[in-house]
């Protein structure tokens, strides 16, 4: 069972939208995760069926940064983005090149692909909570498959 949404005036409800866009794409894009600082309510909490607890907004940034360095050229693309009242959703796809440990995996250079779709629930701007479903087992196949880049040394000849 969700909450109802909270109505509100169709200002806010553009603040939320542009609040949300400019929080992930800020964040994912441009790796400015200090821009969450006034982007998430201080009670932020996120949740993903995925991790075994939901995340408070600074194990969120820990997070982030653990991704950031387990995948580089990493590209999130909104694919469609949704408001209405106090909830704004999202459906993405997330782009990177496997080059650091994830999931147990060594940095194999392979390009994985992902993509989900997430729920926030906003408040004058900033983000309370964020529902959020990603194809983690898809990732999972994507790093078990993928064949480990091997870097021959060159010889001066």
């Amino acid at each position: 069972f969700a909450p109802e949404i909270r109505q509100v005036t169709p200002s806010e409800t553009d603040l939320n939208r542009a609040a949300l866009r400019c929080l992930l794409d800020g964040v994912w894009n441009h790796g400015k995760i200090d821009i969450s600082n006034s982007l998430l309510d201080s009670d932020f909490v996120l949740r993903d069926p995925n991790a075994p607890a939901a995340f408070s907004a600074d194990q969120w940034r820990k997070r982030i940064a653990e991704i950031g360095q387990a995948f580089a050229d990493a590209r999130f693309e909104i694919l469609s983005l949704v408001a209405e009242g106090d909830a704004v959703a999202c459906r993405f796809r997330f782009d990177a090149l496997h080059g650091g440990t994830w999931m147990g995996f060594p940095a194999t250079g392979a390009s994985i692909s992902s993509e989900g779709a997430l729920i926030a629930r906003m408040s004058l701007g900033r983000c309370r909570t964020i529902w959020q479903l990603r194809d983690e087992y898809g990732v999972y196949r994507q790093l078990r498959d993928a064949r480990p880049v091997v870097r021959v040394a060159s010889r001066a000849v």
